[in-house]
């Protein structure tokens, strides 16, 4: 059975947004068989999603600029697992 087939609410639309954790790059041509897919990579991403795709998008579609972009879990911590500095500083000073 077709993802079309299986994805009754897809049915009709006129682009398809894709904030990431693909696993499979093959997902999006099956979406793509049914709209135009924009897709950024997620944190949960290959390197090989994450270089064709990258990590943030910014779209126009009908007349708006769209920001597309995955996030990378808890606040504060980046995509390779590092506390941002505020995130460190707003930890410390929790702790005292």
């Amino acid at each position: 059975m077709s993802l079309a087939a299986r994805s009754p609410l897809l049915e009709g639309a006129d682009a398809i947004l894709h904030a990431g954790d693909i696993t499979s790059l093959e997902l999006l041509d099956e979406l793509g068989a049914i709209a135009p897919v924009h897709a950024v990579a997620g944190n949960m991403d290959s390197e090989t999603t994450l270089s064709t795709l990258g990590e943030r998008r910014v779209l126009e579609l009908g007349g708006h600029r769209v920001g597309l972009i995955h996030g990378w879990g808890a606040p504060g911590i980046s995509r390779h697992g590092w506390w941002s500095a505020s995130a460190a500083r707003a930890a410390g000073s929790r702790s005292r």
